[in-house]
């Protein structure tokens, strides 16, 4: 379904759980994700961050209705959405 929707003609684009499949799977979305990103804003919700943080150019965290600005890793390792390694 989010191949499909990334051949679309829509300006923008929002992607829920787009990863949310087998390793092969996913890496094929990211490749597709990744191209139509170059005429078009997506955003994407996950929580896959090892994929996810390879294509985005920003992060935004929603932790307790707020929301983070982080690009750095490091950063999310207190809220439990990345471990070093």
């Amino acid at each position: 379904m989010t191949k499909l929707i990334l051949y679309s003609k829509a300006g923008h684009l929002l992607l829920d759980e787009p990863f949310n499949a087998s390793p092969i799977a996913a890496e094929e979305i990211r490749m597709h994700i990744t191209e139509s990103a170059r005429t078009r804003g997506i955003i994407l919700i996950d929580h896959n961050f090892r994929v996810v943080h390879k294509i985005v150019n920003r992060t935004l965290l929603l932790d307790q209705c707020y929301l983070k600005k982080t690009k750095e890793k490091k950063k999310l390792i207190p809220y439990g959405h990345y471990r070093p390694g």
